[in-house]
């Protein structure tokens, strides 16, 4: 890596000094200064030593195109030259030392008969502004294009042509020519017709090395800004369109020679390495073909393209082959001209003309307001160049996903935008038997395949005639013959037999759209997937506006936001934003007919969503309301023995995007603690998803029944910390349709309420509530507008409320328990035990509040009714006694808060015992209150004590030991027995990094107060004592704790005071 770095940045603004001797060879020569062109093998003469001269600050204004180096009026052959990675059309040829390249000065005596050109595209792979986009097979059209323009002003259209080719530009060769080949615009199939051949000099075939060094990291690199990834992607040696485009490029050649027209391959290699490497470039098993006889130049990459005279053995071959290539050039010019001329056509119209009869066999268009999905565009090419060649097809790509997403649409500009690569392009409609039987005999009269007319529509699909006729043709396509490619749309269900009418063989590519994501199975060994989902805003806000035929750059601001609006409604479905364009665009007025529209959606968008007033007038018959209906209905079928469709109405009814797999767990696991009336609620069907043993839920029905609809993209699988499903808003509205003949609202407040009590008995996972609440229904909608509230909404709504509290959320769970708390008064009355239990809760989240004098006027009232009611030893009792004393503790009113917790901590003695872990923990509380008061001793003997009973009780390393003796680590802190405090926490510390998980916040408290305190410690560097710098004291698990390690009592009020009750049973409220 430091070789590497320092490579990159070599010095800048300096030229190379030229040798003295001008007629020494340029293999001969030292080769430091071509090993600093290690990426950029086509360095100039006038490149500054190491790799930076291959990254301009700026966009350069090197020249592109074609430029002719040496024209010649009775030329009989070109030879174009063409540069390779980061190189310039003349620079890249051009000699340390020299003023020109040396094709101008070695050539013209040696061919007097040749026109020299010279290529030069944007080969920049990085730069510090902005790198270039290109892909190779862009600088491939671009080159085919640009040549044949030169060629046609030149009247040398039919004239023969060489290739003299470096490094990259040999790719950018094989695919002009390939793309040549059979290219529907006749004129651009001249090129392929006058080739004689290509001369390869250090290219690539199989990837370089070179190329990864796109992942040295970019801080490392410095000066980058901007890489071309595209094309560095293209040179690794384990590319696939690289290995295609050398596959196709072979099996042309193959098929030339084969067909009688030799095809000339020469390839050269490099025989030096980089100095500071200490590898070649582009190895020989890369840079050569096997079979074909390989020539070496004793260079290293960026050298082996740079000869001083004519006396460099290099130039030498090269001078070879480009003499022996000439004699065929005149033969190959007559026998253009007699093709040509068999025809009828005379030769000066030869770049006009094309005999090739092409069948394209696709009954539709796509829309005219198509909109590219630039990402989706180039997979879509990237994918269909890797070769699988254990595959039926070498090339295919399964497109799946949500109905509705475009998928057809993509494939069809596809096929639209390569007739120059494919003969033929058939497009199958397997939508269902039928429907594909219809698509093979279209497909078959327009290969001009003979159909037996008297055949039983009733045979099986795979034996019709037909159907065999188009396969044969299909597989006997051999390397000579044009590629083929073949659409199979809509394949959603295969249950009919259709793997065995896929197509096969060697010259096929195949493209299958599907809203099953297992699609590619259809074509084993060897397909590729590509994921159409949802469109981005502004690709959706662009398709709208093309639909209502508006200039994307000229709308104005507002247009443009009514736009964004409703596509945003249409969660950027394309279905649904090209059928909403159709309806807006058939008022006169569309600018105002979208303002209508975003108002009437709010109130009427069933109506809009279901209109099929445009049928039989756009391109698709299908609907936002019947797009997914024989998915549903296949899924139905399909699963007889599970209840995916039921599951999804279900899901439907969730508030949250996002439905996480926790809930389920957690509504598992809590179903135990729903009323019998309230499990009732669910649907028996579901039942076996909320399966639970032991505390464990088991998930395996869940999964069996989410399955099918990801499959289909009716649901999408979402990861992360707390995985789970989403639906998209339009199939939940869809599946809401069929809600009909169920109690839903009240299935879903089931689920959702049983999670609640699960997350409220755990405790452990307080994190995912903030997500469980975003499903918390509304009680009202859920029971009914102005429904009173019984016995088992009261219950319902006071789970929620704690669910509320304990997140915080103070508004909404006050709410609830004073809607409870007023019902129960007036149904059980002001006593009764339930009515106090919603006065508890109440108090509890006006104490939360800081509302202390409203939370000690209810915990008076439920204290004194319980005393009377129960006794003043009664468990509830003593939580409604130590409630007040905490909201006495906050109020700074000591003296009544230790006399209550007290009078609890002795009669939880008389009555559980003194080592009873409510006694302990009646006991820390009285501690803590002395701990406030600065009452130092009276804590540490009560705290010594929990500590104790705790170990021999419960273990010396259990949390609730611990926290005792973190506790008393503080008030020995407190007391100014620093040492023993700082030993005792360090103590504490290692119990808990051994029992507790990683990162857990009581580990992370004890931490925080024994480095502070060791800095504090003499010796250590003065340290600011601010409140923010202390460390929390203690921590919730096992009642209240006090925390803090010095008396900053309204701090620990107002702070650490957290209490979680756990009315009418045994455990203590703190």
């Amino acid at each position: 890596m430091k070789k590497f770095s320092r490579l990159l940045k070599g010095k800048k603004g300096k030229e190379p000094r030229a040798t003295s001797d001008a007629t020494t060879s340029n293999q001969q020569r030292d080769t430091n200064n071509s090993a600093t062109s290690a990426l950029s093998p086509s360095s100039s003469s006038t490149d500054q030593p190491g790799l930076l001269s291959t990254i301009p600050e700026t966009v350069p204004s090197f020249p592109d195109g074609v430029k002719v180096w040496v024209d010649c009026p009775d030329a009989a052959f070109d030879i174009c030259f063409v540069h390779g990675l980061s190189g310039d059309r003349d620079a890249t040829w051009t000699a340390h030392g020299q003023s020109a390249p040396w094709p101008t000065m070695l050539l013209p005596d040696k061919l007097p008969k040749a026109r020299l050109l010279t290529y030069g595209y944007d080969a920049y792979v990085v730069r510090k502004s902005v790198a270039g986009t290109n892909r190779l097979i862009d600088h491939a059209t671009n080159l085919l294009s640009d040549l044949t323009t030169d060629r046609a002003l030149c009247n040398a259209s039919s004239r023969p042509l060489i290739f003299v080719a470096h490094s990259l530009g040999g790719l950018v060769c094989k695919e002009a020519i390939l793309l040549s080949r059979n290219h529907p615009e006749s004129h651009l199939c001249d090129v392929f017709d006058c080739v004689i051949g290509v001369i390869f000099m250090g290219t690539p075939h199989q990837g370089s090395w070179m190329a990864h060094w796109a992942t040295v990291p970019t801080n490392a690199l410095g000066f980058v800004k901007s890489t071309n990834k595209t094309l560095l992607d293209a040179l690794k040696t384990d590319n696939q369109i690289l290995q295609s485009t050398q596959s196709r490029f072979l099996s042309m050649v193959r098929g030339l020679r084969e067909g009688g027209k030799h095809f000339q391959v020469t390839c050269f290699f490099e025989e030096l390495q980089l100095p500071v490497f200490g590898r070649v470039v582009v190895t020989r098993e890369s840079a050569t073909f096997e079979s074909y006889m390989p020539l070496s130049i004793h260079a290293d990459h960026s050298n082996m393209v740079k000869f001083n005279s004519a006396d460099d053995n290099g130039f030498k071959r090269l001078l070879g082959e480009l003499m022996r290539w000439e004699k065929s050039a005149s033969s190959r010019q007559q026998t253009v001209r007699e093709a040509v001329s068999s025809r009828g056509v005379s030769a000066d119209s030869a770049d006009t003309v094309r005999p090739v009869e092409r069948h394209y066999a696709v009954p539709l268009e796509t829309v005219s307001s198509y909109t590219q999905r630039d990402e989706l565009w180039h997979d879509l090419g990237e994918k269909l160049q890797m070769r699988h060649e254990k595959a039926g097809v070498p090339f295919a790509v399964a497109i799946y996903g949500l109905g509705g997403t475009g998928k057809s649409q993509l494939a069809l500009k596809y096929a639209e935008s390569y007739k120059s690569r494919y003969n033929p392009i058939l497009w199958i409609d397997a939508t269902d038997e039928d429907t594909t039987r219809s698509s093979f005999q279209r497909c078959a009269r327009a290969l001009g395949l003979p159909q037996d007319q008297t055949e039983k529509q009733s045979a099986a699909l795979a034996d019709a005639s037909v159907v065999q006729a188009v396969l044969r043709w299909l597989k006997g396509r051999t390397s000579a013959e044009d590629e083929w490619l073949v659409v199979i749309d809509n394949a959603d269900d295969f249950n009919w037999g259709l793997k065995n009418v896929v197509p096969s063989g060697e010259r096929g590519s195949i493209i299958i759209t599907s809203q099953d994501d297992r699609s590619s199975m259809l074509i084993p060994k060897g397909c590729e997937r590509l994921h159409v989902d949802v469109m981005s805003s502004s690709e959706a806000t662009t398709l709208l506006l093309q639909r209502l035929h508006w200039n994307t750059d000229s709308v104005s601001d507002n247009v443009r936001k009514n736009c964004e609006e409703v596509v945003n409604k249409l969660e950027f479905l394309a279905l649904a934003i090209d059928l909403a364009g159709a309806y807006i665009s058939n008022d006169p007025n569309p600018e105002h007919a979208i303002t209508q529209y975003l108002s009437d959606f709010d109130t009427h968008r069933n109506e809009l969503l279901q209109m099929n007033s445009f049928r039989g007038l756009l391109p698709t018959e299908k609907t936002v309301w019947t797009v997914w209906d024989k998915t549903l209905q296949k899924i139905t079928e399909d699963y007889p023995s599970l209840q995916p469709g039921l599951l999804l109405t279900f899901l439907a009814h969730f508030k949250g995007n996002i439905i996480q797999d926790e809930i389920f767990r957690l509504a598992a696991v809590g179903s135990d603690f729903l009323e019998d009336e309230l499990f009732e609620k669910l649907p028996t069907e579901l039942w076996g998803l909320l399966t639970a043993e032991n505390g464990k839920w088991d998930s395996f029905q869940y999964r069996q029944n989410w399955g099918p609809l990801v499959r289909y993209s009716l649901l999408q699988r979402v990861d992360g910390d707390w995985p789970g499903v989403r639906m998209h808003g339009l199939v939940q509205w869809r599946t809401l349709q069929n809600d009909h003949g169920r109690q839903w609202p009240w299935s879903y407040m089931a689920l959702i309420t049983a999670a609640c009590r699960q997350i409220e008995e755990e405790k452990q996972q307080p994190e995912f509530r903030r997500h469980l609440i975003v499903h918390i229904p509304d009680i009202h909608d859920a029971f009914g507008k102005g429904t009173e509230l019984g016995a088992l909404e009261c219950s319902i709504a006071s789970t929620l409320g704690l669910v509320y509290r304990g997140e915080g959320r103070w508004t909404q769970a006050e709410m609830l328990f004073v809607q409870v708390m007023e019902t129960r008064k007036t149904k059980l009355g002001a006593d009764h035990p339930d009515t106090l239990s919603s006065m508890a809760e109440l108090a509890l989240t006006y104490w939360d509040q800081g509302r202390w004098n409203e939370a000690e006027k209810l915990e008076v009232k439920v204290t004194e009714i319980r005393g009377a009611k129960l006794g003043a030893d009664h468990p509830d009792t003593l939580i409604s006694m130590n409630n007040l004393a905490s909201t006495y503790k906050a109020q700074g009113r000591w003296n009544e808060a230790e006399k209550l917790q007290m009078q609890v901590m002795e009669t939880r003695k008389m009555k559980l015992g003194a080592d009873h872990p409510n006694t302990l923990i009646s006991m820390n509380n009285l501690a803590s209150t002395y701990w406030n008061q600065g009452r130092w001793n009276e804590a540490e003997k009560l705290e010594m004590q929990v500590m104790e009973t705790r170990k021999t009780k419960l273990g010396a390393d259990h949390p609730g030991t611990l926290m005792s003796v973190a506790n008393l680590a503080f008030t020995w802190k407190s007391q100014g027995r620093d040492d023993e405090a700082i030993e005792l926490m360090d103590q504490c510390v290692q119990g808990r990094l051994l029992v507790l998980p990683t990162g857990h916040p009581d580990t992370e408290a004890s931490l925080s107060a024994l480095h502070l305190w060791r800095a504090e410690e003499p010796g250590q560097p003065e340290r600011q004592r601010t409140l923010e710098t202390r460390a929390p004291r203690g921590n919730l698990g096992q009642g209240l704790e006090h925390y803090i390690s010095y008396p900053f009592m309204r701090l620990w009020q107002l702070a650490t005071i957290r209490r979680d009750v756990q009315l009418g049973g045994n455990h203590d409220e703190i």
